[in-house]
């Protein structure tokens, strides 16, 4: 494979003690759990929601009004050069993304012609994690023009913490900017992501809530957008069954 999704990265002391033994891991969509290339289009949920999982690592579902979890492959010179989705192209490698109703047609099946996100609200990601974790950070891109975002994390208690994500945080990099912003889950304190200007992803949770011991976690979009490259430490013991000191370990190539 060109590219291995789990990529070992440093801890760079973002990390608390809990799974300090095992160093935080990047899904950045370009295999699936089993070590499968993903294709840009290729459709991860359907409308009806349904599963996809990863691994031992986590279940995610999609839910709103979508045709589910689709690749999309932001390179500015790559297959959605001149397509719909042109404030995708953020050279980050894929995302995954919502596809909209409106963009149903699939020459080969299972993989999109036209990757082309969902713009109403309400459509988004529940991500249950198959024993308890560390989040440490999310990339999102295109949150702009409206596209607002929510992020809620469970601990294992039902204690959440809540990150809003508010529109034009990113910028749109058809007006210059970046167009996509790492928002670290660590921390509480505002965080900036498009430039001058460009305002604050906030955050807030309840009191007693365990960041190191979390269950789950939702991602809700008012408008388009996508994302990528969430880093997060798992279980020890969840670590130790996939082998990641071998094939998780290794290092991404571009």
């Amino acid at each position: 494979m060109n590219s291995v999704l789990l990529t070992a990265i440093a801890a760079g002391g973002l990390m608390g003690t809990a799974h300090a033994q095992v160093a935080p891991f990047c899904i950045d969509w370009s295999v699936d759990g089993a070590g499968a290339t993903l294709v840009n289009g290729q459709q991860l949920t359907d409308s009806a929601g349904g599963v996809f999982t990863f691994a031992a690592l986590f279940e995610m579902e999609t839910f709103g009004s979508n045709l589910g979890a689709t690749v999309f492959d932001t390179d500015p010179a790559g297959p959605n050069s001149g397509g719909p989705d042109t404030d995708l192209l953020v050279d980050r490698g894929n995302v995954i993304m919502l596809q909209n109703n409106s963009s149903p047609t699939q020459t080969v099946p299972g993989i999109f012609d036209v990757p082309n996100d969902a713009t109403g609200g309400g459509n988004g990601y529940d991500i249950n994690f198959l024993g308890d974790a560390q989040l440490v950070s999310i990339e999102l891109a295109d949150i702009n023009g409206g596209n607002d975002v929510d992020i809620v994390i469970t601990d294992t208690n039902g204690l959440t913490r809540t990150y809003d994500v508010p529109s034009d945080w990113t910028g749109d990099p058809d007006n210059g900017f970046d167009g996509f912003g790492v928002l670290d889950l660590t921390i509480l304190s505002d965080q900036f992501a498009g430039g001058p200007g460009n305002p604050a992803a906030t955050a807030s949770e309840d009191a007693g809530f365990d960041p190191n011991s979390i269950d789950g976690m939702s991602i809700t979009f008012a408008g388009s957008g996508g994302w990528t490259n969430l880093k997060f430490v798992p279980t020890p013991g969840t670590a130790a069954m996939l082998g990641l000191g071998g094939l998780f370990a290794a290092r991404r190539r571009r």
